[in-house]
């Protein structure tokens, strides 16, 4: 039983030395909870595709305006 103790208390101490390098690898992090990762940077707009033909579009140009009375 003397080697299962010693064995034990080397498996819990070494733990513990984990526990404490990872903690101090950590840097200078205060808070325990990660923080959120930086947003990324919006890529640049893209140029509309060149106009094959001269029909209005639908769905993008506004309604003609309707004359009124």
């Amino acid at each position: 039983m003397g080697k299962l103790k010693k064995l034990v208390v080397l498996g819990a101490l070494g733990a513990i030395v984990t526990a404490v390098a990872k903690k101090l690898q950590a840097g200078g992090n205060e808070s325990p909870w990660q923080s959120a990762p930086e947003p990324a940077t919006p890529a640049a707009p893209t140029p509309p595709p060149a106009v094959a033909d001269e029909r209005p579009d639908p769905l993008t140009d506004p309604l003609p305006e309707e004359p009124q009375s």
